[in-house]
Parts: structure tokens; sequence; C-alpha cells
């Protein structure tokens, strides 16, 4: 085995140079300009493994780029984990988040984010840091089979979230009847049977299906990622099926929203025609005007959170299926770029939840202020109805939250605080 070292991760296609063997090309290796350099190590057994110097194609950036390329993934790192583990605790503590099916498809989405955050981009930041890969085989393949899976699953999870806010809007009062939490946690369990499956049968078979061509102890890649049947597959189920369904959901939402808003102005300006009407009426409008506030505020979660799944996740899906049969077309910086900004999608999304559920904010709030060293105090969270004081469904919603607020306590201090962030 020479000294040659790669420093892309196989996740990506990185190098994109192995779709093709050593013996379908017709230029030797290392002898055009668009070419990688192949050194073999094969002693003439026939089982000589394939290295490559990833700079032949790549040429290596200046220590200050690569320096603050690695500030910025274990940034991206930090906010990940620290924020999607923040998230997962709030619902650990809090037994009426986990009650809630709709709840759970976001506590489902962070576990994968969470896992990008610990496995993905700690492992692949020290991989370029180092220029080689040194855990070996069976670490290789454990972090590709976490990394794809979580990546996949992440997908899928704001595909499930889309689909329950469609269920909500679509099916109003019936909503309760079809979203079950046996259901919810049927559908979770099968998408993440389904995510594990698809990535971690190719990785495992890679080896046996086609001729291994790296040494472990240096190297982490896999044949089978280079073959444009599997690039193809996996685009496909990874995101292009998944972006058909949340179209659909996400169209379904925004014109169902759009036609009871209609609905209820014309209700409003009707009703103003008679005292009689308005009499009424007044609590039917009541029970219609909660209604759609509940509605509106599903479809804005849903809109901020697959807007910028897609902001972050389309420029590289887009750019792959580009060149998922050209890769001498690759472009290091823009493959990168693409890279770093899919997994900051995974630290982006915490904030998202916290903007547009009040109780997973709050839960937030309490968990980062009892790293404060201070005395206990209550945490008051901004929320709730800001509608007409005599609308029935106002005061509900202003009593709902001031329970929620009442609940979540800071524990500054754990022997003041012991009993009343119990509530948590």
């Amino acid at each position: 085995m020479s000294g040659a070292v790669m420093v892309t991760t196989p996740r990506w296609e990185g190098l994109a140079m192995m779709s093709a063997s050593p013996q379908a090309s017709n230029e030797p290796f290392g002898t055009t300009e668009n070419s990688t350099s192949l050194h073999s190590d094969d002693d003439g057994d026939g089982g000589g493994y394939m290295s490559y110097d990833v700079y032949d194609v790549f040429p290596r950036r200046p220590l200050e780029v690569e320096t603050l390329i690695s500030v910025i993934l274990w940034l991206i790192c930090s906010v990940t984990v620290i924020g999607n583990v923040l998230v997962i605790s709030t619902f650990v503590r809090d037994r009426e988040l986990r009650l809630k099916p709709a709840n759970l498809f976001i506590l489902n989405l962070s576990v994968s984010d969470l896992l990008i955050g610990l496995i993905s981009i700690p492992f692949f930041n020290v991989w370029r840091h180092t220029e080689m890969w040194l855990a070996g085989e069976v670490a290789c393949k454990l972090w590709n089979i976490v990394d794809y899976t979580a990546t996949t699953q992440s997908a899928l999870a704001i595909v499930l979230i889309s689909f329950d806010r469609y269920m909500l809007v679509s099916k109003g009062l019936q909503y309760r009847k079809y979203i079950t939490l046996r259901l919810t946690q049927g559908l979770i369990v099968t998408s993440w049977v389904f995510s594990f499956s698809l990535n971690s049968i190719p990785i495992l078979c890679s080896d046996i299906v086609l001729e291994p061509w790296v040494e472990y102890n240096q190297d982490c890649d896999f044949a089978i990622l280079y073959q444009f049947s599997y690039k193809l597959t996996t685009a496909m189920f990874s995101f292009v099926i998944p972006l058909i369904f949340l179209s659909i959901f996400n169209i379904i939402v925004y014109n169902n929203i759009r036609a009871r808003s209609r609905g209820f102005n014309r209700g409003r300006s009707s009703g103003l025609n008679s005292s009689v009407a308005i009499a009424r009426s007044n609590s039917s409008q009541s029970r219609g005007s909660s209604e759609y506030r509940k509605h509106r505020k599903a479809a804005i979660t849903l809109a901020l959170i697959v807007g910028m799944f897609l902001t972050c996740w389309l420029p590289w899906y887009v750019y792959k299926l580009a060149i998922i049969d050209n890769e001498a077309a690759e472009n290091r910086d823009l493959m990168d770029g693409f890279i770093y900004l899919l997994w900051a999608n995974s630290a982006i999304n915490p904030f998202l939840y916290a903007a547009t559920h009040p109780r997973i904010r709050a839960g937030l709030i309490a968990r980062i202020m009892c790293c404060v060293p201070r005395n206990c105090r209550p945490v008051r969270v901004r929320g709730g109805s800001r509608s007409n004081s005599d609308d029935p469904n106002a005061q509900t919603d202003r009593a709902r939250h001031r329970t929620i607020t009442q609940g979540l306590t800071t524990c500054y201090n754990e022997d003041q605080c012991n009993n009343q962030g119990s509530a948590v």
C-alpha cells in the first residue's frame, strides 16, 4: 500500500472517480488532467487494494481556509448536538408533549438530527484533519450506516410531519380518530427500518458483491457507492420521492387554509348585517375562529420546517442529480459547501421548534436557564391568543398557556428547585 491518502467522505461520492474500474478506462490513471492517481498494492495474488491521491484532482486548500472550515463544522456540530439534546430532554421531562402524536413526529426528527451532530459531522471533520481513516473497517461501516440512515430518516421525518399537518387540516375534528399514538409510533418505526435497510444492506454487502479496493486502516470507502444504480436509487428514496410527497401535502394544506380563511372572513362580514344573526352565530364563529387559528398555526409550522429543509437540501441533491453520470464535472468547493449547508439544517431545526411551539419553547428556556448559577425563578414565555377577550376559546388558550408557564420552572439551584423543576 502506498502512502496516498483520501480526504473525502464516501457519503457524498466525494472524488467521483471510482464509478468506473481501472480496466474500464482507456487512459491509465494519473495520466489525464482530470484523473486521480491510483496506486496498486497488488503483489500478484489478485487481492491487491487500490489507493489514490486526492490532491492529484483537488489541490490542497490553504491552511487558513481548512482551519476555518473545521471551525465552522465544529460550530455546526456543537449547535446541532446542544439544540437537539435540549429538545429531546424537554420531551423526556414533559409527559404532555409525549402524549400528542404530532409532537412525536417532531421528536423523531430531533433524534435523527442529533445522530447527524453526534456521528456524521465529528467523524468527517476528524477525517478531514488527519487526511487518513484511522478507526478501521468496523468503525467505517458503522459510521456510514448511521450517517446514511440518519440523513435519510431526516427527510422521511419531514414527510411524516407534513402528513400529520395534512391530516389535521383535511380531517378536522376527526383528526384524533385517524392519527393515534399507535399509528404514529408505527409510522416512525417503519421509517427507521426502511432507512436502515436502504443504507445498511448495500454497505455491508459491498465487499461481497464487488471487488474490494480499500484498506480500511487508511481509507473509508465502498465500491458500491459509485455505482450509478445505487446513486440513483438513494437519490430517489432519500430526496426525490419525499419531495413529491412534501409538495402534495403542502399544496393541499395551503389550499385548505386559504379556503378556510376566505370562508371565515365571509362569515364575519355576513354576521354584521344583523344583530340577531350575530347573537345566534357567536358560539359557532368562536369555534370556527379557534379551529382556523389552530390550522393556520399548523400550516405556519409546516411551512417553516419544510422551507428550511428545501433551502438546505435542494442545492446538494440538484447538484448530485446533475452530475450523476458525469463525475468528471464535480467541483470540490461546491460539493463541500452543499454538504455543510445540508448538515446545517439539523442545527437550525431546534430553533424552528422553539419559534413555533410554545410548550417546547418554554421547555428549552427552562433547560437553558438551569445552567445559570442563580436562584430559582419561574420562566415567563410569551404566547397564547391575542383574540377578543370575550372569545371563550381565547380564554381557554390563555388558561392553557398559564398552566404551561407555571409548570415549566427554571432550576438554577438544584437544592431549591428540586420540587419545582420536576414539573418540566
